[in-house]
């Protein structure tokens, strides 16, 4: 096995695993640094919202898409990340970059890296171009069609095992715990509603009674199309960052808090860009390695190149 197959198989294996560990407590001040808001700090060492769209947007469409179904989605992602943080700092204490077997490695995978972005950014561009990316997202708008969805937390009270009165009263209960940071976020004090949405994720651990209980209720992006329709109907229409009265649907009472949604609208060009030169790159890969042997077979044909077989054994 590879190193590179070996890194593909932990990473795969992980992403189910710590998508269902709860999250460590975070602090619920905003943090900044250099000016862009902080999403964690691992050991003194920030994580900017910057670098995770940047790291979210690098994994790839196929990626995303198996955190966004079942690995909790970009904060299931992050914590994927932290874990990788907390390893490296490891590697680094000890100094196993310095290593010359280590330094070897990373040679080489640095000088893969490049290649293979001089590829993408550089020779390939006259088969997969910035015009062929935008002519490819203009005549299939239909396949960047973003349907409504909301990104959803709640705490269940089920009914199985105990009558409608006492869910109520349990989630009754709930409520007046979270009262004070529910009046804070509902009058728009700055920075409440994160700290809301702090205390509302540590209830639901406490309280919730749905497998979500572990990730703070956090049921991700949702469509409206997936949910129960009384449900939908209230996360579809409470302001974002409030939290719901008391929901009854099939699967017992519930105390809803959205943190975000999006309506039915197109995908930005600029986030569909990356997902539509992959998705060409691969189409075209024929016509790209034409491109990159005839300009290879150009550089070999005009360097100065010696090999002296002999002393290769």
């Amino acid at each position: 096995m590879t190193r590179n197959s070996l890194t593909a198989l932990l990473l795969a294996a992980a992403l189910p695993v710590f998508a269902q560990q709860p999250a460590p407590a975070a602090a619920p001040a905003q943090a900044t640094a250099g000016g862009d808001t902080v999403v964690a700090s691992v050991n003194g060492e920030t994580i900017t919202r910057a670098k995770l769209d940047f790291l979210w947007e690098r994994a790839g469409t196929q990626t995303r898409a198996r955190y966004d179904k079942n690995g909790g989605g970009k904060m299931g992602f992050l914590e994927n990340y932290i874990k990788k943080r907390l390893m490296l700092q490891e590697a680094y204490k000890k100094s196993f970059q310095d290593q010359a077997a280590t330094k070897a490695e990373l040679e080489a995978a640095q000088e893969s890296a490049l290649f293979d972005l001089y590829i993408r950014d550089v020779v390939a561009t006259p088969v997969v171009s910035e015009g062929a990316i935008r002519q490819f997202y203009e005549e299939n708008k239909a396949e960047f069609r973003v349907p409504a969805r909301a990104r959803i937390r709640h705490i269940l009270a089920a009914t199985g095992d105990k009558t409608p009165s006492e869910a109520r009263e349990k989630l009754a209960a709930v409520m007046q715990e979270l009262a004070p940071y529910h009046l804070a976020a509902a009058s728009n004090e700055v920075g409440a509603k994160d700290i809301f949405r702090f205390r509302f994720s540590e209830a639901a651990k406490k309280y919730s009674e749905d497998t979500t209980a572990a990730n703070g209720g956090d049921l991700g992006w949702m469509l409206r199309e997936k949910l129960d329709e009384k449900f939908a109907d209230i996360a579809f229409s409470i302001p974002i960052g409030v939290m719901s009265g008391i929901i009854e649907t099939s699967f017992g009472f519930h105390l809803i808090l959205v943190e975000d949604r999006q309506e039915e609208g197109m995908e930005p060009y600029e986030s569909a860009r990356s997902s539509i030169r992959e998705f060409l790159m691969t189409r075209d890969a024929a016509k790209v390695m034409e491109t990159v042997t005839k300009l290879t077979n150009e550089l070999r044909r005009t360097s100065k190149v010696a090999v002296y077989p002999e002393n290769v054994q």
